[in-house]
This record gives structure tokens, C-alpha cells and sequence, in this order.
């Protein structure tokens, strides 16, 4: 349980997949995603912050609309 939490933590506080992936030792990137679980927040958060929307809607001014 520790190893989720930490993985998840970890990735919610900007750390990168590979870089988890080295510091849990895995070889194999899926191994390392076995561990990951992302929040709703956190994936609207990432969404709001690099969708490529933002490029084209971003000059209207005007909120989207997202499913979460």
C-alpha cells in the first residue's frame, strides 16, 4: 500500500512516469503503472493545463465546457 501511495503522490506532485519507473526499480513501464492511481483532480488538472484546446480556444476568452 505504501508503494501506491507513494507512486500516486508522487505523480500528482509533477514527478514523471519514467522517472517512477527507475526509482521503483521496474524494467517494464506497465509494471510501473500497476501502481499508479491518478485522482479525478488531478486529471482535470492536467487536462486544464496542457490540453491542446488551449492553443485554439484560448484566444475566445470564454470557459469550455469538460466532463469532469
Amino acid at each position: 500500500m505504501l508503494r501506491h501511495s507513494g507512486a500516486t503522490l508522487f505523480l500528482e506532485e509533477g514527478g514523471s512516469q519514467r522517472h517512477l519507473q527507475v526509482i521503483l526499480g521496474h524494467a517494464d513501464g506497465r509494471m510501473t503503472a500497476h501502481y499508479m492511481h491518478l485522482s479525478d483532480k488531478n486529471v482535470k488538472k492536467n487536462h486544464d493545463e496542457f490540453s491542446p484546446l488551449n492553443a485554439v480556444i484560448g484566444k475566445l476568452e470564454k470557459p469550455r465546457r469538460t466532463k469532469l
